[in-house]
């Protein structure tokens, strides 16, 4: 009886890691769904926006403090009467903090 159960254990692995590679390939599609939105939406450098994301999900936490986030933002005047440069910032802060911890429960960090 026992080597039957580990026999039907064992056919249920590569059952259970084919369903654990699906549930990972369908949060990084949700994932790269979510951040080509937030480029799009937000007119975002591209290959800065995806190495912020990258290097946010490495450290499992969006760092807002220092450069990083506004290596990510297009040319804004900071003087414009609307979405100048400190709102564009926050907007996207948010924006990439609330699409993406529900799905990989990153924090929002000041440390560099």
């Amino acid at each position: 009886m026992r080597a039957l159960e580990e026999k039907l254990a064992g056919w249920r692995e590569p059952s259970s890691a084919t369903e654990q590679d699906k549930q990972e390939r369908a949060e990084r599609m949700v994932r790269e769904a979510e951040l080509a939105k937030t480029i799009e939406d937000e007119n975002l450098r591209t290959d800065n926006a995806h190495t912020f994301v990258a290097t946010a999900f490495r450290d499992n936490a969006l760092r807002i403090a220092g450069t990083a986030i506004t290596k990510v933002l297009s040319p804004v005047s900071r003087f414009a009467s609307r979405g100048g440069h400190d709102e564009k910032k926050l907007r996207v802060i948010e924006t990439l903090g609330a699409s993406f911890e529900p799905i990989f429960g990153l924090s929002v960090g000041r440390n560099d």
